[in-house]
């Protein structure tokens, strides 16, 4: 992580060109509620938050369940992780496809949702050997890969022209609300119900977002898109 950094540093040093001042915008505190007033983007903001709410909070106990419950020493954990993480993106590809071919970008969204509580599901009930933790851990992998490209990507296509880059901000501090609450609130349901209380947790919080995302519309593609 920290050689990546210095590679960004260096990137937008010396590849990156600085912006004219005369096509600098500024913002202020009506254009913030303004952002915070649209319900389209508001929706997508609470599915980031959501998203990475429960990446964090299922890690508090995924570690456990592959230690005691799958036999897998710590040191182990990443011949479970690296696979899943390859075989979820194999899977997500033609996901994408699907969708965007055959006009079904809101019921593969809806779908990738479901696969999301799917996975609790597993976790909950099926989690008793390693061959099920990984399944449930692909199932949800899948699910998390395509909501995390899809998300941003919606923001982008849905916030105002002239407001794109401060709607991507609220949407990134989301994001990182997500993951600061995710690790509170998990950590919270361990303690008072047990590992298995995070996944409820999970789930819950997974079908509050699927149930402010029935109403979604999904923005049409421009044609130089359909080309890409």
């Amino acid at each position: 992580m920290g050689i990546l950094s210095i590679i960004a540093i260096l990137v937008i040093k010396f590849f990156i060109t600085e912006a004219s001042d005369k096509n600098k915008t500024s913002y202020d505190l009506s254009d913030f509620l303004f952002i915070l007033k649209r319900w389209d983007l508001n929706r997508l903001n609470l599915g980031i938050f959501v998203l990475h709410a429960t990446q964090i909070a299922l890690f508090i106990t995924i570690p456990y369940y592959l230690i005691t419950k799958g036999g897998l020493p710590l040191e182990e954990h990443w011949s479970i992780y690296l696979p899943i993480l390859f075989l979820s993106f194999v899977f997500m590809v033609p996901m994408i496809i699907f969708s965007q071919r055959w006009k079904l970008s809101k019921q593969t969204f809806l779908f990738s949702i479901i696969l999301l509580f799917l996975s609790q599901f597993l976790f909950i009930n099926y989690s008793n050997e390693i061959l099920n933790i990984s399944l449930a851990l692909l199932i949800y992998f899948i699910g998390f890969n395509f909501l995390e490209a899809s998300l941003p990507s919606l923001v982008s296509r849905i916030a105002p022209i002239d407001r794109k880059g401060f709607s991507l901000g609220v949407y990134n501090t989301c994001q990182s609300l997500g993951m600061f609450f995710g690790g509170i609130l998990g950590g919270l349901a361990a303690k008072n119900f047990g590992y298995v209380g995070v996944f409820y947790f999970c789930g819950i919080m997974i079908s509050i977002w699927f149930i402010f995302s029935l109403s979604i519309k999904m923005p049409e593609l421009k044609k130089g898109l359909k080309n890409t």
